[in-house]
Formats: C-alpha cells, sequence, structure tokens
C-alpha cells in the first residue's frame, strides 16, 4: 500500500500536557518531577517526547527512582513512576518506558520538546506501512481497541479508509500517525499483543498539586472551522488536545472564539513542594 507523505511544522509549540509523576507506595502520595521544557525551567507538564527522552537512559525503574532519591526530588525510593494527562476532563495515565525501548527513545530525543514526527523520517515511513498491513488484521485491530491503543479520531479514520474505501482519508491517517503519542501507542501495543512486554496497570491517587483549567466548559468554541479535526475536537470537547496542537493565532484565523481560551498555556502549579537539590 502506498501513501503519499507530506510535511507538517515540526517547530509548531503546542502547550506543555504531560506530567511526570512519582508515587510513594507506602503513604500512596504523588509527587510531580518538574522538567526543563525549552526555554522554560522546572514546569510541571512537558511534551510526551521531552519525558520519554529523559526517562530511557535508565534500564528500569528501580534505577530511575534511585536516581530521582539520589538527586533529592523525592525523599524515597518504594516508588512507581508514570505519566500523567488529563482528556475530556478526566485524569489519565501512561507507562513510562526504559532504556530496553530503543526505537522510541531515539525517536524521542530526536524530536524532543515536538509534539510530531517527521513524515519523511526513514523510521516513521516503516513503522506506518507496517501499521497500515498490521491494522488490517482483524484480531490484532480489536486488540488495539480493546486497550485503547487507538484513539477514536484514528479509529474513524481508519474504518472510513479501509471498510468505506475513503482512500482520501488516508493524508488524515499519516498525520494523526506521526503525533508521537499515536506513534508511540502503536509501537508499544504490538509488542504487548505480540507477547514481547507486560505493562502493569497503574492506580491513580490524588495528586498532590493543583490543576489549572485551560477552559471555561460552560463556554462553547465555535464550530465548522474547515479543519475537519479541529471541529472533531471541538465537538468531543478535549479541550487539552486543542490546547496541545493549535495557537491562539491559529485557532483565531480558524473563526474560533479565543475569549474561551484565556489561560491556554497555563502549567500546573505545586500546593505542596517537591524538595530539589541546591
Amino acid at each position: 500500500m502506498k501513501m503519499k507523505f507530506g510535511v507538517i511544522d515540526l517547530e509548531k509549540k503546542g502547550v506543555y500536557r504531560y506530567s511526570l509523576v512519582v508515587k510513594n507506595n507506602i503513604t500512596n502520595k504523588e509527587y510531580i518531577i518538574p522538567l526543563n521544557e525549552r526555554d522554560k525551567k522546572g514546569t510541571y507538564k512537558a511534551f510526551l517526547t521531552t519525558i520519554d527522552s529523559r526517562t530511557t537512559d535508565f534500564y528500569n525503574e528501580k534505577q530511575f527512582v534511585n536516581y530521582l532519591k539520589e538527586k533529592e526530588y523525592i525523599d524515597f525510593t518504594d516508588g512507581e513512576a508514570y505519566i500523567t494527562y488529563k482528556s475530556d476532563g478526566e485524569t489519565n495515565a501512561l507507562n513510562i518506558i526504559y532504556k530496553d525501548q530503543e526505537l522510541l527513545g531515539n525517536i524521542a530525543k530526536k524530536y524532543k520538546h515536538r509534539t510530531y514526527i517527521d513524515e519523511n523520517d526513514s523510521e516513521f515511513q516503516r513503522n506506518f506501512r507496517q501499521f497500515m498491513t498490521d491494522i488490517q488484521k482483524g484480531r490484532f485491530y480489536r486488540f488495539m481497541l480493546e486497550k485503547k491503543y487507538i484513539n477514536e479520531y484514528l479509529q474513524r479514520l481508519l474504518e472510513e479508509y479501509i471498510y468505506g474505501g475513503n482512500k482520501s482519508r488516508g493524508r488524515d491517517i499519516i498525520r494523526e500517525f506521526s503525533r508521537y503519542k499515536a506513534f508511540r501507542a502503536y509501537i508499544l501495543g504490538k509488542q504487548q499483543f505480540e507477547g514481547k512486554i507486560k505493562l502493569k496497570p497503574i492506580k491513580l491517587t490524588k495528586l498532590s498539586y493543583k490543576q489549572t483549567t485551560f477552559f471555561n466548559d460552560n463556554q462553547v468554541l465555535e464550530k465548522k472551522t474547515g479543519d475537519q479535526y479541529l471541529d472533531y475536537l471541538i465537538e468531543t470537547k478535549d479541550y487539552e488536545k486543542i490546547a496541545e496542537l493549535y495557537t491562539l493565532d491559529q485557532l483565531e484565523q480558524k473563526g474560533v472564539n479565543v475569549k474561551v481560551l484565556d489561560g491556554l498555556g497555563q502549567v500546573e502549579t505545586k500546593e505542596s513542594k517537591i524538595k530539589k537539590k541546591g
């Protein structure tokens, strides 16, 4: 299956969406680890590529948690580390990846501080072609949906393309798959499907920091912007994703009422301090 690859603006800034969290297994308290993100130091949200580029320097969770204890970010060693983010008002979690995930580690480091992978990247092209082959296998596709490795938007595009014969959706599929989170989900999902890795379930508790609000849910964004993906995000009220992928200028150009976007780009504020070295 041949599909045309295009180019997107890799330097487009989104919002720092993901938090690196460590939970004390004794007290069940969770602590967010500050990261340097572009020109911001010690921010409590980051790009997923930034977090993965750091954690893949470690062999496993134990080594990573011990390192954080040594650097005095935390004061315990019996801990569990994971990534959190918000979608549709809910807090969700992702497993952290470590040094054994060589492909994702290399991609994360190459596209650090970015949301998208270059569609002309040879590793992206190779894995995208394999993805389009794998996804047409019923058992694998059902597994990926059941485990939520494919989001609703990508699912709709795939079904229109594969089962509905709408070949124009190919371009949208490439764009969505080039989003690092979608690429990452495919790699990990395939490994889990093939029995190569086991990912432990993450039990979230109340975080020890305050989450700011990006949008006022009582206000409604204008729809039908001409951008199908943006219209979908508005319809599903995925405001965090909108904030991640679009700047205020871009949204204004598409006819979105930017007055409801006050606070776009805010980061979380701590309620309890994390002990830091120096």
